[in-house]
């Protein structure tokens, strides 16, 4: 089981599902291997194999035990299964209430219901236990957006910015959001992106503004000599290294966290896909 777990901390999920599959041959009634099958199996893409795994884990050991629930949570998050992420987080909270991840996980299947202020409410208690934690941020800055908060929308970018300054689609959801006020001043560039623009009028922009604005916005502060399209030109900006400008929507917000990294667990979740 050892040698399982040391090649999940390597990533190596395949290796440890083959050397945990051989210890349950001989153990199979060991909570923690099913356990730790279970991380491999989600980190795998297998969800059904892995909630089953986690099921079992938690049907075994004498002792409830909340990253159990959390694994489970995250198996059933991917299946779509809303409502029994919740159950799960929940429970995890229950065993274990000083964690951040259970509370974002839980929001984050909350806001896949539509179920916004509650989500927001479980993200206000998962930044006071980790509040270096950008995504946190970043979601509740999408879900106050949703629900009309557009000031305090830019106000959670901003802070995902603070703790992540190379995050380009931070950048991009707070200028999506000062484009929808005509905060232009906010992020609009000219030229080289550095000299401030003040458009001509005060409303929403024009396609090639609102580009313009948005190269600045999305790389890095450090980029800084970016080349914005002309405002005067009627060809649409080609925009290779960053994501599609679209409004923001689920598929920006994959559930991404990675239980903290805690000792008894290294699941390694996927990155942000942006489409």
């Amino acid at each position: 089981l050892l040698e399982g777990i040391e090649k999940i901390e390597n990533t190596d999920y395949s290796g440890a599902l083959d050397d945990i599959n051989d210890f349950l041959k001989q153990y199979p009634t060991n909570w923690e291997a099913y356990f730790h099958r279970g991380v491999s199996k989600n980190n795998l893409s297998d969800y059904e194999g892995a909630k089953t795994d986690f099921s079992r884990s938690i049907e075994l050991n004498p002792n409830l035990w909340a990253p159990s629930f959390n694994g489970r949570g995250f198996s059933k998050q991917m299946l779509g299964d809303h409502n029994g992420a919740i159950s799960d987080f929940t429970k995890s909270i229950e065993l274990d209430p000083g964690r951040a991840y259970p509370y974002g996980a839980r929001a984050y299947s909350k806001g896949s219901l539509g179920k916004y202020i509650e989500a927001i409410d479980d993200l206000d208690l998962a930044i006071e236990r980790n509040s270096s934690d950008s995504y946190l941020f970043n979601l509740r800055g999408y879900y106050k957006e949703l629900l009309n908060d557009l000031d305090g929308a830019i106000i959670d970018h901003t802070a995902a910015i603070k703790n992540n300054s190379l995050e380009a689609i931070y950048y991009q959801h707070r200028g999506l959001i000062r484009s929808k006020i005509g905060d232009l001043n906010g992020s609009q560039k000219k030229g080289n992106c550095l000299t401030p623009y003040k458009p001509k009028n005060s409303g929403i922009p024009s396609f090639n503004e609102f580009n313009c604005r948005y190269i600045a916005m999305a790389y890095p502060p450090k980029e800084k000599k970016i080349p914005c399209p002309k405002l005067s030109s009627p060809v649409k900006p080609q925009l290779k290294s960053i994501p599609n400008a679209t409004i923001p929507n689920d598929k920006h917000f994959p559930n991404i966290f990675n239980l903290e990294s805690v000792s008894y667990t290294h699941l390694t979740l996927p990155t942000k896909r942006i489409v």
